[in-house]
Formats: structure tokens, sequence, C-alpha cells
């Protein structure tokens, strides 16, 4: 039956659709309407047995998260450069996810299709190869904290610091703090 009425309105049910996906997509905390009912009510539809079949729909969950992944993308350069920092030190599950996630991009053909890398891809997967082989080699070495506290401080760069903070910036910050 829900099928009938919606075939007749395909711009009622698109409209339901964006609007359960952007509320489903927001942390409940933010929501501005508490439940799917007061969603309905407040933008003038009926929270029937229609509604709900919409929201709770196979289409509005993909959507939602796609929404969700979607936004989560921005974090994933930030990830993974703490995983491949983590994978120099030794850390060897870092290392194996770091590498995993690697992996499945450069196999996800429709990925690569999509992104049609500029570079020979060869020389691409030779390079991801050397340094998975890096890694790997650091990994092996390091037994215990004390090997990697060693191979740590091997790495360490001495510095000199010099304060280069204007002095009209220096004294601000001595009365304010």
């Amino acid at each position: 039956m829900p099928k009938r009425a919606l075939a007749r309105k395909p711009e009622k049910r698109e409209r339901i659709i964006d609007l359960v996906v952007l509320w489903k997509s927001t942390p409940e905390n933010m929501r501005k309407h508490k439940s799917l009912a007061e969603l309905a009510k407040a933008n003038d539809l009926t929270p029937n047995t229609d509604f709900y079949s919409i929201a709770n729909s196979p289409e509005v969950m993909m959507k939602v998260t796609t929404s969700i992944a979607g936004e989560e993308l921005n974090e994933v350069k930030n990830v993974l450069a703490v995983l491949r920092d983590q994978a120099k030190t030794g850390h060897v599950r870092s290392a194996e996810v770091y590498l995993e996630w690697i992996r499945k991009i450069i196999t996800d053909s429709s990925l690569m299709e999509y992104v049609k890398p500029a570079q020979d891809m060869n020389r691409t997967l030779k390079e991801i190869s050397n340094g998975a082989q890096q890694m790997l080699k650091v990994a092996e070495k390091l037994k215990d904290h004390n090997d990697i506290d060693t191979y740590l401080q091997s790495k360490a760069v001495t510095a000199d610091y010099k304060d280069s903070t204007p002095m009209e910036n220096k004294r601000l910050s001595q009365t304010n703090g």
C-alpha cells in the first residue's frame, strides 16, 4: 500500500528522504527535533506508515551512511599520518593497518578509474612497496621498549632554540598571563 501512495508523489518522497537523511546525519544532541514524529509535524508531514516506511528505508540508510562517511573523509589524512608515524617507530599494528588501507585503495578499480593517477602505476606500486619494506625492517629490529628508545634517540636531532617573538607580544603575554 505505501508504494502506490508514494508512486503518485515522488517529490514528496524525495522531500521526506532529504529531511530524514539530514536529521539522522545530525548528532542526537544537536537535533532540533528529538523524534521522527516531531520532524514530520514541523515540516507539515503526517508521521504515518508511509512516512516511517520511507524514513527507515534502505535508501535513507545508504544516504545517511554516505553522508557521515563523506564528512569523515577530511580526517583520513590525519589518521593515516599518525599510523604512518607510529609504523616508522616500529609499531607493527599501525604498519599493518596503514598498509592494508593503502592496499585497499590501490586495488579498488572503481576508485582508481575515477582518480586516474597521472603517474605510472608500476612506479607508484614500487614506491609503496619500498616504503612498506623500510617500515617492516625497522619493526623487525625493534624487539622491546629499550630497542625502541635507542632507535628514537638515534633519530633525534639536536637544535638550538631562539625566541623570535617581538618584544611587544612578550610584554602583552606577560601582562595577560
